[in-house]
C-alpha cells in the first residue's frame, strides 16, 4: 500500500523489496492492478544482505519493519546506502506496548477475513 500511496502522491517510479515473498507478491498484485502504466519494480531480497544495487532514491522509506531483522542498526545503515545524497530517508520503528496483544489479534482477523 505504501507503494501505491507513493505513485498517489506523485512519484514516477517505485522500487520495493521485502523479504517476505507474500509481501512481495502482495506490492506486486496491487500495482499490477492499479498503476501497470507506472514504472515499478518489486522483488525480494534482505536488507541485512550487502545493497547489490548502486542506485540511489530521492527518498527511502521504511515502517515497522527494520527492528525486526535482528541486526537493526545493519538494516538501517544498508536502508540508507539507497538514499541519494540529499534525500529524504524516512523510517518508522516501534517498542512493545501493552496494544501489542491487540493489535497482533486483530492482524489475525483481518487475515482471516480476507
Amino acid at each position: 500500500m505504501h507503494s501505491l500511496a507513493a505513485f498517489n502522491l506523485g512519484a514516477s517510479e517505485v522500487c520495493a523489496f521485502d523479504y517476505d515473498t507474500m509481501s512481495v507478491q502482495s506490492t506486486t498484485t496491487l500495482l499490477s492492478k492499479h498503476v501497470p502504466q507506472k514504472k515499478w519494480k518489486s522483488s525480494q531480497a534482505d536488507i541485512l544482505a550487502k545493497p547489490k544495487s548502486q542506485k540511489k532514491f530521492d527518498v527511502v522509506y521504511s515502517y515497522g519493519v527494520l527492528h525486526h531483522t535482528g541486526d537493526m542498526w545493519k538494516a538501517i545503515e544498508n536502508a540508507c546506502a539507497y538514499c541519494k545524497n540529499g534525500g529524504l530517508f524516512s523510517v518508522a520503528l516501534y517498542v512493545k506496548t501493552p496494544f501489542c496483544q491487540f493489535w497482533e489479534k486483530e492482524k489475525k482477523y483481518i487475515v482471516n477475513i480476507n
